[in-house]
């Protein structure tokens, strides 16, 4: 199929046309398929085309897929795999196909199956229609074996480099390893082969842009981890002295200080209602702070930052202490609403699990409800409304990457779950290395689709992040549709703001127009 514009009485129209060779006149013969409606002389279309709705088919969210789709092409994803696991067109599509999915998804394994055959994916990669997800897997399961190459890297770490050259190559300025973040998939064999050991990753971020440059096997959880192996295993997989920054969520002072007895520096955040967080998120923060409160982005807005060094759980930090106005407002809304309940008459049976809702806001008193409002604790919890702590080991790293560190462990995690959900057909089949090996190549590969995008689209929308874009192309579809004269069509109705968007992610293209 292909479009055509004609100029009638100084007016252009759009019209969808099929070329097909004649063999008896030895020429092509053209068949106008359908009018689409006016345009300018360019092709765009002034206004949509109507579609009568017995004519529907099909509805395929093609937006997200189409952002990520379009990061694959620039680096050269296929390609790169077709030549370092040695895959056949087919299956190095089929390998973005599951890294895609675990962005985007995951789908369920009768869902993906579908999904890869006939969806999006199969219109940007012809050989992907009508496959089977089995004979696929397969193949991928033979060339990631980690004795597939008797010397050398393995598959998976050739396919690696070989993405980073691509990058890197495509990068500005070249950018060394600088922080190493753990992540684990919920369930599934883990590395060792055990089904209660999940399968675990380390993975080796670029310093500035926060880009995946290797994954590593780890033991899941700071408890049952094994460090020395760890720190083993860093220093063959980087050069010598590399510095490096370890995201972990909300470390204990006992892990805190043993990660940075190993030579590494930590960035985290400080949990719950401990007593660091109570006093630093309170007036105090305001009167420490080396300064104004910073304005800066957020993974869901604006943000203030207020920037202060301490020392906290025996070693010296650089704290951010956060606030977000939004989730402020939110939560003295709920409070608000709490204690018109407990003021309120209710049962006394219903008011322990209040009193828990409400802890920090109330004061022990005399009589059957055994609590009461105490309007300078109300004050005290209020002013930490919104607030919460993060912090680095490391007094150079600033409060903006800090963020920027923990929301992308926070992806990275949701990421790596994805390939936890495609091979969970062939867990029984399959051994336990070999699916880790496709689980760390998946979430590789989609780790970095991720990245990618969020650099490029930081170029034209810095205020936005790639989540909260994702969800807004969330809406895209495009609607399959067929009439007498031709077979399933598709279509996918952009608004300006989607439009806009894509294009910051060079998408565009992607979409059926």
């Amino acid at each position: 199929m292909s479009l055509e514009v004609k100029a009638i009485g100084g007016r252009f129209y759009l019209y969808e046309v099929q070329y097909s060779w004649d063999r008896k006149k030895g020429r092509s013969r053209k068949r106008t398929v359908r009018y689409l409606g006016p345009c300018d002389p360019a092709g765009k279309l002034l206004r949509r085309p109507r579609i009568a709705t017995e004519a529907l088919r099909a509805v395929e969210p093609v937006g997200a897929p189409a952002a990520l789709y379009a990061q694959a092409v620039d680096l050269d994803v296929v390609r790169v795999a077709e030549e370092t696991l040695g895959l056949s067109r087919r299956t190095a599509a089929f390998l973005l196909a599951l890294a895609i999915d675990a962005a985007t998804g995951p789908r369920a394994p009768g869902v993906l199956e579908s999904w890869v055959a006939r969806g999006p994916l199969s219109w940007w990669e012809p050989s992907l229609r009508g496959a089977s997800l089995g004979p696929l897997m397969t193949e991928l399961r033979e060339k990631l074996h980690p004795g597939t190459h008797a010397e050398g890297p393995s598959p998976r770490a050739a396919f690696e480099a070989g993405l980073t050259r691509a990058w890197t190559s495509r990068a500005l300025v070249p950018e060394p390893p600088g922080a190493f973040v753990e992540a684990r998939a919920p369930e599934g064999p883990g590395v060792d082969g055990s089904e209660s050991s999940p399968p675990a990753y380390g993975v080796v971020l670029s310093r500035a842009s926060l880009l995946p440059m290797s994954i590593l096997p780890v033991e899941a959880g700071l408890a049952g981890r094994d460090l020395p192996a760890l720190m083993g295993a860093l220093r063959g997989a980087l050069p010598r002295g590399t510095p490096l920054v370890e995201v972990l969520p909300i470390p204990t002072e006992g892990s805190l200080s043993e990660v940075v007895q190993a030579g590494l520096h930590v960035v985290g955040s400080l949990g719950g209602a401990s007593k660091e967080v109570w006093k630093f998120t309170g007036r105090q923060a305001a009167v420490l702070a080396q300064g104004p409160p910073l304005s800066i982005v957020g993974p869901r807005g604006g943000l203030l930052a207020y920037d202060l060094e301490e020392s906290v759980m025996g070693h010296r930090l650089r704290l951010g202490v956060l606030e977000d106005p939004g989730w402020r407002e939110r939560e003295r809304w709920e409070r608000a609403s709490l204690l018109a309940e407990w003021s309120a008459p209710i049962p006394d049976a219903l008011r322990p699990a209040l009193a828990r809702e409400l802890e920090g806001a109330l004061a022990s008193a005399r009589g059957r409800r055994g609590a009461r409002m105490d309007p300078e604790k109300i004050r005290e919890v209020q002013e930490r409304d919104g607030r919460w702590v993060v912090f680095s080991t490391d007094l150079r790293v600033d409060v903006p990457s800090m963020i920027q560190l923990l929301e992308r462990r926070r992806i990275l995690q949701r990421i790596l779950r994805g390939p936890s959900v495609a091979v969970e057909p062939w867990k029984l089949r399959y051994g336990a290395v070999t699916l880790w090996e496709l689980g760390a190549t998946i979430g590789f590969l989609a780790s970095l689709l991720w990245g990618w995008a969020e650099r490029r689209l930081r170029t034209d929308r810095p205020e936005a992040s790639l989540e909260t874009v994702l969800e807004a192309l969330g809406g895209v579809s495009a609607v399959g549709w067929s009439s007498k004269r031709t077979g399933l069509s598709w279509f996918a109705p952009l608004g300006a703001d989607e439009e806009r968007l894509l294009r910051a992610l060079g998408a565009t293209s992607y979409i059926p127009r």
